[in-house]
């Protein structure tokens, strides 16, 4: 396929507590990205955080296929990462998945 091969992502979106954002995000930079990205038939992780609101945020995870991602979960590490920022959650996160088209991450 021209642009890239299909790959499957996965995007959480959440609001963390007003007094967690820096330790929510040091800890899933320094921590959960890594790990994420060690895992089978992961392409990438990623966190972003509006510019125009403090404490939305949204996690993305890339994987080549739907597969890996299941795979992923299944192994307890997903449930592990979040369960190392759910004290900054203002609210339980939203989860959605979706097929990425036109780029290619690896």
């Amino acid at each position: 396929m021209a642009g890239g091969a299909v790959k499957f992502v996965r995007i959480g979106q959440f609001q963390a507590r007003e007094d967690s954002v820096e330790e929510l995000c040091r800890i899933y930079s320094t921590e959960a990205i890594p790990e994420i990205c060690a895992a089978g038939g992961n392409v990438g992780a990623f966190l972003f955080r509006p510019q125009q609101t403090a404490n939305e945020f949204l996690a993305m995870t890339v994987w080549k296929t739907r597969e890996d991602a299941e795979a992923y979960e299944r192994s307890g590490q997903a449930k592990k990462m979040v369960d190392k920022i759910r004290h900054t959650f203002a609210s339980a996160p939203v989860l959605s998945t979706y097929d990425a088209y036109g780029f290619d991450l690896g």
